[in-house]
């Protein structure tokens, strides 16, 4: 029975930088940190559209898959839809409601200049 050896990180740098003079350790260190902080992030928020590059396409597929991101994706686009068409019959409403408002301005203005050569002669017609 073979047992599986594990490969050794401290060799496969070695042999990087033995074949790469401009490979800089600490810089690969920390941009590896900095990967793994942002797919982890983007892990416990279950949302992967920031780091869709730095996934190979089935681990992106596997997330998306646990994620159910695209029935979540079809929740979210109609529940958008219907704040939209919400928001469409508020200001539809609030239009009507102003359209009202300038139809009664209106019928008045022409009430009063109905009523004032009318209330003119009367006051006419009452001087002595």
């Amino acid at each position: 029975m073979s047992a599986v050896q594990t490969p050794d990180p401290a060799v496969g740098l070695g042999q990087i930088q033995a074949a790469d003079s401009a490979f800089n350790l600490e810089l690969f260190k920390r941009q590896a940190v900095e990967t793994f902080l942002a797919v982890k992030q983007a892990v416990e928020e279950r949302d992967l559209s920031g780091v869709v590059d730095l996934l190979s396409d089935r681990i992106y597929d596997d997330l998306r898959t646990e994620f159910d991101l695209a029935d979540r994706y079809a929740a979210l686009e109609l529940k958008l839809r219907s704040v939209q068409e919400a928001l469409e019959l508020v200001v539809d409403v609030a239009r009507d409601r102003r359209l009202l408002l300038l139809e009664v301005a209106v019928a008045i203005l022409i009430l009063v200049e109905i009523l004032l050569p009318l209330f003119h002669v009367y006051s006419l017609a009452a001087l002595p």
